[in-house]
């Protein structure tokens, strides 16, 4: 009777276990489903997945405004350019590479001495190579052209100046957040103690982009880099002048520069 009584206690404490098992499973096969399922929803705030056919364009993917948004708010932090586009024209560009060199725009000269690009040369190849041609857009053929597009989206008033575009937000983070609604709104900013006013393109109400606007995603690496020095920005490869008025060049490492484009899909 007793050996009976002892598998009887085995018997039921195998088949608890068991059981017990069995529930930790099932909990823990929930608590995995249920992760799984948050994080999809988190992901398809701004990315939609690459499996769905229907979300892939030119083999690019297709996200939505908040993914743009998240990517816009720090670009000065970063080293970014972002270029909105919608029917094949730039509607609005975040990048501190032409924010710097529109503000320096009226000292560079026309033309070199030694007949190499200036910087406004410069800076339509650069347009070329990374944004325009990638989006399949119309390219930039002069720097009159270029000039055009800074009139439209970079648009300043005031400031005692004749300035048709300037970036009076530049190196100034409250500023260039103020700079980000703005573009979004289309509103008119001011900055440096109301010195300038700038009238933000209206990403939101003029071009008609909301939380369900998808974008066509271009992501590009360039062959820019940058470092930074205590004092201001210096690009790879830049020049400066010594203190015995000598000529070197920065070579120092730097960050390679992304180019975010995002086309209006629908």
């Amino acid at each position: 009777m007793e050996n009976v009584a002892d598998a009887l206690k085995i018997v039921a404490a195998v088949s608890i276990f068991a059981l017990a098992c069995f529930m930790l499973f099932r909990v823990a096969t929930t608590a995995r489903e249920a992760a799984a399922f948050s994080l999809t929803e988190v992901d398809r705030d701004g990315y939609v997945y690459m499996e769905d056919s229907e979300y892939i364009h030119n083999g690019n993917r297709l996200v939505l405004w908040s993914q743009v948004w998240a990517n816009i708010q720090n670009y000065d932090q970063r080293s970014v350019g972002i270029t909105i586009i919608k029917d094949d024209k730039i509607i609005a560009r975040f990048d501190m590479k032409t924010e710097d060199t529109i503000n320096q725009w009226k000292l560079i000269r026309d033309e070199n001495e030694d007949g190499t690009p200036n910087d406004k040369e410069k800076l339509v190849d650069y347009y070329n190579e990374y944004i325009t041609t990638p989006a399949g857009i119309t390219s930039f053929d002069s720097v009159e052209k270029l000039e055009e597009l800074f009139e439209k989206i970079y648009n300043i008033k005031g400031g005692g100046s004749n300035d048709k575009f300037l970036c009076p937000w530049f190196g100034n983070y409250n500023e260039t957040q103020q700079r980000i609604g703005c573009e979004i709104g289309g509103y008119e900013t001011k900055y440096q103690q109301d010195r300038y006013i700038h009238e933000g393109v209206g990403l939101k109400d003029k071009y008609g982009i909301g939380s369900t606007t998808l974008f066509e995603e271009i992501i590009i690496d360039t062959n820019d880099e940058y470092i930074y020095s205590d004092e201001d920005r210096l690009w790879v490869g830049s020049t400066e002048t010594d203190s015995d008025g000598n000529t070197i060049t920065n070579s120092m490492r730097g960050v390679t520069r992304k180019e975010y484009i995002y086309i209006v899909y629908n």
